[in-house]
C-alpha cells in the first residue's frame, strides 16, 4: 500500500515540511511544571523565581513588579506575602470574580480565562501560574456536590468524581491552548494511612515513585496535570531555630517522602535551592561534557 498524501501537494514541499521541527529548536518552549507542598512552606515565592526580574535578595531596597509572570489565583490572599519584600504580579483574582457571578465556578473561571488570553497576547508573559490547583479542586467538589446530576440515583459519589474530572480536564486543556509554560501550584496531602504502623506497611510493598505526600488533588485528576508535566517539584521549609532563618528546599525525583520527578535525570541533584530560574538554567547547561 502506497504511503497517503493528505494534501494536494507534491510530497516534500514546503507547506507539509514546514511542521517538520528539531527537537532542539522547541526545548522548553512549552513546558509545564508542577509544585507541591504543604501550606505556607513558600509554593507562591518559589514560582516568582521564574521571572528574569526577581531580585537578588529579599527584601528588595526597591519594589519589583514581575510582570513577566501572570498568577490565576485561586487562594484567598495568595500573594499578600509578596507585600513586605517588596514584590508584586499581575494577577487575576478567581476568588474575587466568584462574587460577581454569584458563586458559579465556570463563569468565573471563563472570565479569567478570557483576560489571560488577552493579557498574554499582549507579549509580555514568560509563565502563567495557578495558585493553587488544590483550591479550584475544592471549588469543583463544591460545585458539584450541589449540582450533582445524579443525585438520588445511588450513583452520586461515582458521578461526582466523573464530573470533577471532568471539570479539571476542561480547565487544563483550556489553560493550555493559551499559554505555553505554566506552572501549577499544589497543597501537599498525605496519600497513606498516617499511622505509622499502617504506613511503613504500605510504603514496604509500593513500587518505586510512589511516595507517601503527593499534590492534594481529587481522584485520577492527578493525572491530568502530571501527564504532561516536565517537572513535578516538591517543595519543604525548615527553619533554623538557632538564626530564626528559613531553609526552603526542593526536591526533584522527590524526597522526604515527597513525591516528586520530570524528564530530566542528567543535571539536577537530588536536593537543590528553591530558585526555579537556577533549576531551569542548570537543565539547559547542566548536561555532563565528554572528554
Amino acid at each position: 500500500m502506497k504511503p497517503t498524501n493528505p494534501t494536494n501537494n507534491p510530497p516534500g514541499t514546503a507547506s507539509n515540511l514546514d511542521l517538520v521541527q528539531s527537537s532542539k529548536s522547541t526545548a522548553m518552549s512549552r513546558m509545564i511544571i508542577a509544585v507541591h507542598a504543604p501550606v505556607k512552606h513558600g509554593k507562591t515565592f518559589l514560582a516568582a523565581t521564574a521571572s528574569q526580574f526577581f531580585p537578588a535578595s529579599l527584601p528588595s531596597p526597591t519594589d519589583v513588579e514581575l510582570d513577566d509572570l501572570l498568577w490565576l489565583t485561586f487562594d484567598v490572599g495568595a500573594l499578600d506575602g509578596f507585600t513586605e519584600v517588596g514584590l508584586s504580579v499581575p494577577q487575576i483574582d478567581v476568588t474575587s470574580i466568584l462574587a460577581s457571578t454569584r458563586g458559579d465556578i465556570f463563569k468565573a473561571t471563563d472570565l479569567a480565562m478570557q483576560a489571560a488570553q488577552a493579557y498574554i497576547q499582549r507579549g509580555l508573559t514568560s509563565w502563567i501560574v495557578v495558585d493553587t490547583v488544590s483550591s479550584l479542586d475544592r471549588m469543583l467538589n463544591e460545585y458539584w456536590e450541589r449540582n450533582n446530576p445524579a443525585s438520588g440515583t445511588g450513583e452520586e459519589k461515582f458521578v461526582l468524581y466523573r464530573m470533577i474530572a471532568s471539570s479539571h480536564a476542561k480547565f487544563y486543556t483550556n489553560l493550555t491552548l493559551i499559554a505555553p509554560r505554566i506552572i501549577f501550584l499544589f497543597h501537599s496531602t498525605a496519600k497513606f494511612d498516617t499511622d505509622d504502623k499502617a504506613r511503613r506497611k504500605t510504603r514496604a510493598t509500593a513500587m518505586p515513585g510512589e511516595s507517601a505526600i503527593v499534590p492534594e488533588i481529587t481522584g485520577k485528576s492527578r493525572g491530568t496535570y502530571l501527564a504532561n508535566c516536565s517537572l513535578e517539584l516538591a517543595l519543604r521549609a525548615v527553619k533554623d531555630p538557632s538564626s530564626k532563618t528559613i531553609k526552603r528546599t526542593v526536591y526533584p525525583y522527590g524526597g522526604m517522602d515527597f513525591e516528586g520527578g520530570g524528564r530530566f535525570h542528567q543535571s539536577l541533584g537530588q536536593e537543590e535551592p528553591a530558585n526555579l530560574t537556577h533549576i531551569l538554567a542548570k537543565i539547559k547547561t547542566g548536561r555532563p561534557k565528554s572528554g
